[in-house]
Parts: structure tokens; sequence; C-alpha cells
């Protein structure tokens, strides 16, 4: 996970694009709990990591993720509410008849002057692919 060290520093110009992806899950029972996915949802971070991070990235990037749904900054129910609407996904990995792992993910571009602006507990949840002129750069 990234630190605000390794891309504040001269190592990487501003104007550099990064692929950013989030990735979270959460061990759930699903055995007559039909709303398992969107308490998964909840439980997991993932919600509340993604509408904290908006405030911080251009419009494009939150279409990335977003799509056409319109939400309020903070609002974790409302992204919640609307999640099968946005470009975000989740994948069920179905352990037994009691127990699953659901999987929450999305991807989206921004730059690293965007990267500096994202407080360090956010951007240290955050897998970042930094695309440099000779290459990308994992952190």
């Amino acid at each position: 996970m990234a630190k605000i060290d390794e891309i504040s520093g001269n190592l990487f110009d501003e104007k550099y694009n990064v692929i950013i992806r989030i990735v979270m899950c959460h061990d759930i029972v699903h055995r007559k709990n039909k709303g398992f996915a969107k308490q998964a949802l909840k439980k997991s971070g993932f919600a509340e990591l993604v509408v904290s991070i908006l405030p911080y990235f251009s419009n494009a990037s939150r279409d990335e993720i977003l799509g056409n749904v319109s939400i309020q900054d903070n609002d974790v129910d409302t992204f919640c509410n609307s999640f099968l609407e946005t470009n975000c996904k989740c994948f069920t990995n179905y352990h037994d008849d009691k127990l699953c792992t659901v999987e929450f993910t999305t991807k989206f571009m921004s730059n690293i002057r965007a990267l500096k602006t994202v407080p360090s507990e956010l951007l240290e949840q955050l897998h970042l692919e930094i695309l440099t002129p000779v290459g990308s750069v994992q952190l």
C-alpha cells in the first residue's frame, strides 16, 4: 500500500498518470441472510473508503467509479443502495452452505498531483500503479 513519502518526493512527476485500485473483502454468513452483500459492503470498509476519497479526485475519476450514480460526499448509505449501478464490481466466493467471502473492487485513473491531496490514512489503503515514460511502478 502507498505511503505519502513514496509519492511526494522528486521521484515521480506530478503529471504522471496513476491507475488506482481498491480491493476489499469481508467474510459473512449468507444462509438465511438476504442482505448479506450490502452488509459485507459496509463491514468491509469498501463503501466508506470510496465515498471518503471522492472529494480528492476529479469529476472524470468520480465518473469512472460511480458511473451515472450521483451521491453526496461521505454518503455511505446511498453508495451502498446504488452499488449495482456503479462501475464497482463484487465477487462472491461461497465456502460452504453458510459462509462466503464477498470481494469488492474498483479501478480508476488519476495523477500524482491529485494523490498528494489524499490523507495518508486513506492513501495507505489504495493500490497504485504509476505510469512513467519507461514503464509502470506498483506501490
